[in-house]
């Protein structure tokens, strides 16, 4: 488990930021329907004001765009992952707050083969991974601080 991380990253179309623990994780998340603790995993976003506009939402921030998603994945270059899920959705959205969301997303099982062999997830992405036509292209590209 960790606590207090901090990223800024601009999100370009279909990229991300991964948090990952590692070749050899000895701590993998684990769904609760495959031995885990844990149903789900709070995190907190903030997507500051376009600079010098305040159309979407207030001078302190701006809506969650609707591209920015979440994916489980057993690492980088592995092929067992979880469907890329929205994050704009009512039902994640725990608190929000001038540009500061608080999220609480669950903890997916895997799907895929190895299915009963599976060992957990030791990564989780935040991307730009746009579902709809009109998020494909956004000017400015989501932001997280």
């Amino acid at each position: 488990m960790t606590t207090k991380l901090s990223y800024d990253a601009t999100f370009a179309y279909m990229s991300g930021i991964s948090l990952s623990c590692g070749n050899g994780c000895s701590s993998p998340i684990m769904p609760p329907e495959q031995g885990g603790d844990y149903k789900n995993i709070l995190i907190d976003i903030y997507i500051p004001p376009v600079h010098g506009s305040c159309e979407k939402g207030d001078q302190f921030g701006q809506a969650l765009p609707g591209g920015l998603a979440y994916q489980f994945s057993q690492g980088k270059g592995s092929n067992i992952h979880s469907m890329p899920h929205p994050l704009d959705r009512d039902d994640l959205i725990v608190k929000a707050k001038k540009g500061m969301y608080t999220l609480c997303i669950p903890i997916w099982k895997s799907m895929q083969i190895p299915g009963p062999t599976f060992t957990g997830w030791s990564a989780l992405t935040i991307m730009n991974w746009p579902m709809a036509e009109e998020e494909h292209n956004p000017r400015p590209w989501p932001t997280l601080k």
